[in-house]
Formats: C-alpha cells, structure tokens, sequence
C-alpha cells in the first residue's frame, strides 16, 4: 500500500490550453482553405482548366506533401537522419 502513494494522478490540459491548440488548428485550416480557394479559382477562370484537372493536381500535391512529412516524422521517430 505504501508503494501506491507516490503514484500521481493523470493531469489533463486546462481549459485555456485547449483553447489556445484549438486556436491555432482552427487558424492553420482556414489558411489552408483560403489558398486552395484561390489556387482552385485562378487556375479554372483564369488559366480556364478544367475543375477535374485542378482538383487532381491540388489532391496529389497535398499527398506527396503528406507522405513526405510522414517518413520524415517516422525517420526521426526512430533516429535516422536525414
């Protein structure tokens, strides 16, 4: 009994802090959202593609992007340079 005394319970984050990560999430998304919109609107009236095409393009950029922010974070997470 004595050895369960030392153990401490689980701190959770305060109310402030998630309002703050969730401030900062909310803030990242709708850059994102803007800079698609644009992108998807130039490159349709202005460079006059198809809406397919841009979609495509947009969807396989942002998958690359993603897969190589992936390996990086697993190369890291098990301690091989880069």
């Amino acid at each position: 009994m004595a050895a369960n005394a030392n153990v401490k319970e689980k701190t959770y984050l305060r109310w402030y802090n998630k309002l703050g990560y969730g401030s900062g999430d909310l803030a990242a998304n709708m850059v994102y959202a803007l800079l698609t919109s644009f992108v998807m609107i130039y490159l349709t009236f202005h460079v006059s593609l198809l809406t397919v095409i841009v979609a495509s393009i947009i969807l396989l950029l942002l998958t690359q992007l993603n897969v190589e922010k992936a390996n990086a974070d697993w190369d890291a997470a098990h301690g091989k340079e880069q």
